[in-house]
């Protein structure tokens, strides 16, 4: 049986811009993506059991991601499924992190200030959606706008539509794109040696997901790496990442990550997805991947790794049930840097 985080803190709605809650404490959580149709629970009922499982998890800040294309394709259906979902995170204190726009409009009409239908879209989700519990929201992600002035605009128009919660982009400083009021990152990660899996060598490394996918040493024009250029002086959040399948050694690269983005300041941390559909919500069963090869839920390993991380950040020591023996991980990019190391199976890992 996993273990029951419950007693974990939470931090409801609203967050200032200095990243505290509404009753002046720091901010500093751990949570996940859920994608798709696990964001449409088909009534209340359901949608505070899959809360209730959430928050079992550790999560503490949800981001509910590719959802424009199932309200865009029916409201009447979906508006009032997503509200069950809302409801249900703000009566468990779990706060959300959204995005208005992940796929269901032209990208590069809106990088160009093209608004046609994207500003509807938005009005109706702020008019018709509960977004008393979102703290922060995304006006197009995957990727941001490269103008600041669009972006600018974009962001006009959400807070006219009555969306008072923080704005953010998607890996501004590392991009060079524009800069909400928070720093965000997308970060996958994986072990940082040559393995043969099925045939296939597969290097893993730190990497950025946008603009494209480059590693957190890419040197940039102005002579700066990733990590360098995380804008230091605005809360910093990895909204996204992991280590995808099929790396062999998920757990240690994802740990791996979890660190490096603690040392860096990072006050909420969300991997990549604990589900991707209404299927993987009702099944309970975690699973690695679909037949396609794309990961889809977290299997065991990984979320026994988030639960470490969701303790972590709040101080709690956390005895891992799952795993395998691992090794000193060096950080590839930065040698110097102290090496992390793991325990084996029912050893608690250290900081």
């Amino acid at each position: 049986m996993p273990a029951d985080l419950t007693f974990l803190k939470t931090f409801p709605a609203p967050w200032s811009k200095d990243f505290t809650d509404a009753e002046g404490k720091r901010v500093l959580v751990a949570g996940y993506s859920t994608t798709g149709s696990s964001c449409f629970p088909t009534s209340s009922t359901q949608a505070h059991a899959w809360l209730r499982k959430h928050k079992r998890n550790g999560a503490r800040l949800i981001r509910p991601h590719h959802i424009d294309k199932f309200l865009i394709a029916n409201w009447g259906a979906h508006g009032p499924r997503l509200n069950y979902y809302f409801g249900a995170a703000k009566s468990k204190g779990i706060p959300l992190a959204v995005e208005f726009c992940s796929e269901a409009f032209e990208k590069s009409r809106l990088a160009k200030g093209d608004f046609a239908g994207w500003s509807e879209h938005v009005k109706r989700f702020c008019g018709d959606v509960d977004l008393s519990n979102v703290v922060m929201a995304c006006p197009v992600n995957e990727p941001a706008p490269t103008s600041q002035a669009v972006f600018d605009a974009q962001c006009e128009l959400i807070r006219k539509a009555g969306y008072k919660g923080l704005l953010f982009g998607s890996n501004a400083s590392i991009q060079g794109g524009p800069m909400g009021e928070i720093e965000t990152a997308h970060v996958y990660a994986g072990h940082p040696e040559k393995k043969e899996v099925n045939g296939q060598t597969i290097r893993y490394a730190f990497a950025v997901k946008y603009p494209n996918w480059s590693t957190w040493n890419k040197q940039y024009p102005d002579g700066t790496a990733g990590f360098e250029r995380l804008d230091k002086s605005k809360p910093l959040a990895m909204l996204e990442g992991g280590s995808p399948w099929p790396n062999p050694f998920r757990q240690e690269s994802e740990i791996a990550l979890y660190s490096r983005m603690l040392t860096l300041g990072a006050q909420a941390i969300l991997p990549y997805a604990y589900a991707t559909s209404h299927e993987d919500m009702l099944s309970g069963v975690a699973i690695d991947r679909d037949p396609e090869g794309w990961p889809m839920a977290a299997d065991e390993a990984r979320m026994e790794a988030f639960r470490w991380l969701a303790c972590k950040m709040q101080g709690v020591e956390y005895v891992m049930n799952a795993g395998v023996p691992l090794e000193a991980v060096p950080d590839p990019f930065y040698p110097n840097a102290p090496t992390f190391t793991y325990r084996a199976l029912t050893g608690a890992v250290p900081a």
